[in-house]
């Protein structure tokens, strides 16, 4: 596409409108997208707020009814496919185009006035907020539009991205078949959803070890300069990976290829989303990026983004796209900087820029290309003759209809490389012409005739060239002119011309000035007249009406029809007229009644609607008043009568009827099962007054159910509403019970090992409940009981959940907090006399101490002369009994050393000397 026009005043047009109905509320003011190649617009710059349904029928896909807030925009195809996407208030990354839920689209090819075809629909049926959808083959030049609204009647703001690109080959995920790309042009992938038929074409990347979900690319440099791109997700929150090649060897042979960029930067798993957001989204090549790899998850200093690369001409290069994750969606590519790929350029030349309808024009191909020109396609639009041709021309087209013709030529290179030029000329209508002749008189040295030009079409102001002057003038009558034949032709504003002839006949002419007919008085009546007055003429003349000549030219008492005169003057000159008799527009009226609001008023109204009739109309009504419309009105039948000026008449008669007395009747109230819930209902039921009826409890908010619901304990006034906004309201109290309360009191603090009473109180205390503990593993006895005892092993909560027979419920918490006192005590003498005190020595500990997991007694020498394990505390008897080896040892100092677990798995060393006395 060579012209192209910016999109940049969008936004602010759109904004001037958004507080009131949009400008592009129906198909015929739909918004013109002038540049759609990979056009987003700005976040929320559209709306369909105060949007209005369209008369075309709802598109295919749409539920029923959910088309009452759309809105339009239209595009020319530059491309054989599109891709449209509506952002509305989608979550998470990467973030809401706008506020509207639900959104949907479709896009139609044709025209508003002579019909719309539906060729795609896309609508948000699982709450994602997002529709999107790839619709091809377009007719390039051909223009399409694209009607957005959304589910439920949704309004809202929304964001509207729309890609027209020549569609690419699907892509491949293995290098040797990747698709060979031949311009910068942007484009669309629908889907991308294996990994080839070569696991291995990734070995020795830097960032990315395995390929899944893959699109191969490749190309060769033209241009020398600068490659950025830009890959954007078609599902928002897919996360795209990619890796640039240099191929060695040429762009056929993929081995030995050289990786230039990696980037596999994504989500740091468990993180918050703040943390990697940059990684998230488009990814790509950017000319303000400086790192050539970035790797997965997301580093301080990711962007997503590495450094474009420095094309060489002549060097092939190539690029895999992975979507990690691999949800088999598609993205969209768009190319920037200086370097360009090797591919060829459509281009033609046409003969001038502006032809008229008819007038030939002819277009040359002037298309360049490296390597061969496989094939030209040209269409030269609508109203064209041939409408299509093959071949690089010269083509000679005329166009049978006017407008602007956007003519397209596609070329196809023999690699297989498809590019599209397209222009546009202007064809101008040529006009058109009729005429009015008056007959030349049939006496002799008479030229009595005429000619009266009524152009129309093409461009005014119109010249004449009147039988064959060779001058041109812009007089539109030519008069004295005898019978015969005259060629006139008409020139526009534009230079478009039309030839055309016109014939003068020879006889009698009716006086131009005069009206022939004098109409019925009133519809159906025979009171008409003709007159018949002849212009030029010698007397004595008659008159033929059908019944034989005669000198009166007069034809009266006749009703509506169509008559034929035969008129013949004194040397013989004839003339015969054909005059229409018509009866003047019907006299009819009709009376608009407007029934009774609501019962017991009196504000009925009738209007008299007339039309037809001759002149002003007046009215009478059955009491005698003359007025148009009657206010104020009680119930009953009312007539009038209608007259025109002419005396014609009409009649009609209406009734105003009142409407039933509207009742109100409370029919049940449920009061709030708990206290403070809103779960209260008032039922009620109504008799009379016009249907359908809405009901509310605060006068603001109405619904269609009489069963109200949803209420809090209080007295409400229930207003029912019917169609004519008739009320009436009734009052009604809906109770709660007292509510349910729990206290398990102030929280306790006790030392490791040490048991705990928890006390729990409700009110009312009479009440039957239930309990549910939490944390039920630390209970020593009853898990479902007011007062259970605990033994916790740390600091802990324990929340206490109580119901009641209604299922009302009431929740507290206690904290016990546990002080980690741990006392381990060590006798530091004992004798073996078997006295029976102190015979054998152990440790000695309180509740929180669980066992001796290692008890050792060492000489002073260092020897091991006593060693048990897993052995209770406070149990002497499986203490030490100061012998080795059963043989009692001398007194003297022993070291020992114990390992003691606690009943919360805590293990100390405790270490000391002990002496043996005997």
């Amino acid at each position: 596409m060579k012209n192209a026009y910016p999109l940049a005043l969008l936004a602010c047009l759109w904004a001037a409108t958004t507080l009131a109905q949009p400008a592009n509320d129906e198909c015929s003011d739909a918004l013109v997208l002038t540049d759609v190649t990979n056009f987003c617009s700005q976040i929320g710059a559209f709306s369909n707020e105060d949007a209005t349904g369209s008369a075309l029928i709802e598109p295919s896909c749409w539920p029923q009814g959910s088309g009452g807030a759309d809105v339009w925009f239209r595009f020319v195809a530059q491309g054989t496919d599109v891709n449209i996407t509506v952002v509305g208030n989608t979550a998470g990354n990467p973030g809401p185009g706008g506020t509207l839920n639900s959104p949907q689209f479709a896009l139609y090819e044709g025209d508003c006035s002579g019909g719309l075809t539906e060729i795609q629909c896309a609508s948000d049926g699982f709450g994602f907020n997002i529709a999107e959808t790839l619709a091809g083959p377009l007719t390039v030049g051909a223009t399409y539009f694209i009607r957005v609204g959304a589910r439920e009647g949704n309004r809202g703001t929304f964001q509207l991205c729309v890609n027209n690109f020549n569609q690419v080959p699907e892509p491949t995920s293995d290098c040797p078949t990747g698709v060979v790309l031949c311009d910068k042009n942007s484009f669309t992938v629908e889907a991308v959803n294996s990994p080839g038929q070569d696991p291995n074409e990734l070995v020795g990347v830097s960032c990315i070890q395995q390929e899944f979900s893959s699109a191969w690319y490749k190309w060769t440099c033209k241009d020398p300069g600068t490659l950025a791109f830009t890959l954007t997700p078609n599902n928002p929150s897919d996360d795209l990976d990619f890796v640039v090649f240099e191929l060695p060897n040429g762009i056929e042979d993929c081995t030995d290829k050289i990786e230039l960029r990696c980037v596999s930067s994504g989500e740091n798993v468990g993180a918050p989303f703040d943390e990697w957001a940059p990684c998230t989204g488009p990814t790509g090549l950017s000319l303000s990026s400086t790192d050539t790899q970035e790797f997965p998850g997301c580093a301080p200093g990711d962007d997503n983004f590495a450094a474009a690369i420095d094309m060489e001409a002549g060097k092939s290069y190539a690029l895999v796209v992975i979507n990690f994750s691999n949800t088999g969606s598609g993205f969209s590519v768009e190319f920037g900087g200086t370097g360009t790929f090797l591919g060829p350029e459509a281009d033609f030349q046409f003969s001038q820029d502006a032809v008229c309808t008819g007038d030939p024009i002819t277009f040359t191909d002037n298309s360049t290309a490296v390597t061969p020109i496989a094939q030209w396609e040209w269409s030269f639009g609508p109203g064209a003759s041939p409408a299509s041709a093959t071949g690089p021309g010269p083509h000679t087209v005329t166009y049978a209809t006017p407008g602007t013709k956007s003519i397209v030529l596609t070329i196809t290179s023999e690699a297989g490389c498809i590019v599209t030029d397209i222009e546009e000329i202007t064809v101008y209508p040529t006009p058109e012409l009729e005429a009015t002749a008056s007959p030349d008189y049939c006496g002799p040295n008479f030229q009595t005739g005429s000619l009266t030009l009524h152009p129309s079409g093409g461009t005014p102001p119109y010249q004449f060239e009147f039988n064959n002057s060779g001058t041109l003038t812009s007089d539109t009558v030519f008069s004295q002119l005898a019978f015969g034949t005259y060629p006139v032709r008409i020139v526009d504003a534009n230079g478009c011309s039309a030839e055309f002839t016109f014939e003068v006949p020879e006889g009698l002419a009716l006086d131009p000035q005069l009206e022939p007919v004098i109409p019925p008085t009133c519809t159906g009546n025979a009171d008409a007249s003709i007159v018949v007055t002849i212009e030029v003429g010698t007397f004595p003349v008659t008159y033929d009406f059908g019944n034989g000549p005669q000198s009166d030219s007069i034809l009266s008492g006749i009703p509506a029809g169509t008559y034929t005169v035969h008129v013949v003057d004194a040397v013989g000159c004839e003339g015969e007229f054909t005059i229409v008799v018509e009866d003047p527009p019907p006299l009819e009226v009709e009376i608009d009644a407007l029934d009774i609001s609501c019962f017991g008023e009196m504000d009925g109204m009738v209007t008299a609607l007339s039309s037809g009739g001759t002149g002003e109309h007046s009215y009478l009504w059955e009491d005698s008043s003359t007025v148009q419309q009657r206010t104020n009105l009680p119930q009953g039948t009312y007539s009038v009568t209608v007259e025109d000026e002419n005396g014609c008449r009409d009649s009609a008669t209406a009734t105003v009827q009142e409407p039933p007395e509207l009742f109100l009747e409370l029919v049940s109230v449920t009061d709030v099962l708990c206290a403070g819930e809103a779960s209260g209902e008032i039922v009620v039921a109504v008799s009379g007054g016009t249907p359908p009826f809405q009901f509310s409890t605060d006068g603001s908010t109405f619904q269609d159910s009489p069963r109200l619901g949803g209420l809090t304990a209080g007295t409400y006034e229930v207003i029912v509403r019917d169609a004519r906004g008739c009320t009436q309201s009734l009052s009604a109290q809906v109770d709660e019970p007292p509510p349910l309360v729990l206290d398990l009191g102030a929280d306790q603090t006790v030392n490791l090992g040490a048991t705990a009473v928890l006390n729990a109180k409700h009110s009312p205390p009479n009440l039957p409940v239930t309990f549910s503990w939490s944390n039920t593993e630390d209970f020593q006895g009853c898990t479902d009981c007011p007062n259970p005892t605990v033994l916790p092993l740390r600091t802990t909560t324990y929340t206490l959940t109580i119901q009641d027979p209604n299922g009302c419920t009431a929740t507290d918490s206690v904290t016990i907090f546990v002080v980690e006192v741990r006392p381990v005590y060590a006798p530091n003498v004992f004798s073996p006399n078997d006295d029976g005190i102190n015979d054998r020595f152990t440790l000695f500990g309180g509740p929180a101490a669980l066992r001796i997991r290692t008890l050792k007694v060492f000489s002073r020498w260092g020897s091991l002369v006593f060693e048990a394990n897993d052995i209770p505390l406070n149990d002497e008897s499986l203490g030490w009994d100061g012998s080795f080896k059963g043989q009692e040892l001398d007194p003297a100092v022993f070291a020992w050393m114990a390992e003691i677990e606690f009943i919360d798995g805590v293990v100390i060393l405790f270490k000391g000397d002990v002496s043996l006395l005997r």
